[in-house]
């Protein structure tokens, strides 16, 4: 589930870029960078903080942050919006206590979670030696638990949504896009100055 959930977060990341490109024009392009934004705060307000964090992981990538006509045409107030979501999940820590101040139903960062597990892992050995004998070491075994078991928390209330089987499916099948691909689209939306 993991693995499958970090694939979706890619996905989700460069579809929102795709989306913002792959508009005709500079209006275009700002009225959906305008749509994603309003996207990370209705994710926001639903306590889906890793939908948050990829919706805004996407808006700052390099090929959106270049379009600098486009940001320009989108409109104050919604700049503000993103600047203060950005201001939320900005790292680690501030995603952390997001999770852990909200009451379920929540999806939190998954990265946050890895990130300790990686620690635990990396940070302490699976045995150890006492008195000649080789021992497991149990004490990282009850972190790595604590751990799981507050991801496991969050789990226990689910949300009530309605599911709309086109939207669904289209969500399903994203396309994941390279860094590459996007910049191109990029520079052909808004061409280097020379």
């Amino acid at each position: 589930n993991i693995r499958l959930m970090i694939l979706v977060s890619n996905q989700v990341i460069t579809w929102v870029a795709y989306e913002i490109l792959r508009q005709p024009n500079t209006a275009a392009r700002a009225k959906a960078i305008g749509r994603a934004i309003q996207l990370a705060q209705a994710l926001f307000d639903r306590k889906n903080f890793n939908g948050l964090k990829e919706v805004t992981a996407g808006l700052a990538l390099s090929s959106i942050q270049r379009l600098k006509k486009s940001w320009a045409a989108v409109k104050p107030k919604t700049k503000q919006m993103y600047t203060e979501l950005t201001d939320k999940c900005d790292n680690m820590q501030s995603l952390r206590i997001l999770a852990q101040s909200s009451a379920p139903p929540l999806v939190p960062y998954l990265g946050v979670y890895l990130t300790d597990l990686v620690f635990i892992e990396d940070g302490n050995p699976n045995t150890f030696e006492e008195d000649g004998m080789t021992l497991i070491n149990f004490r990282k075994m009850s972190i790595m638990g604590e751990v799981l078991m507050e991801i496991s928390s969050f789990q226990h209330d689910p949300y009530s949504f309605f599911k709309f089987d086109d939207l669904y499916n289209y969500l399903l099948y994203l396309e994941t896009h390279t860094d590459t691909d996007l910049y191109n689209m990029s520079v052909v939306a808004e061409p280097r100055k020379k």
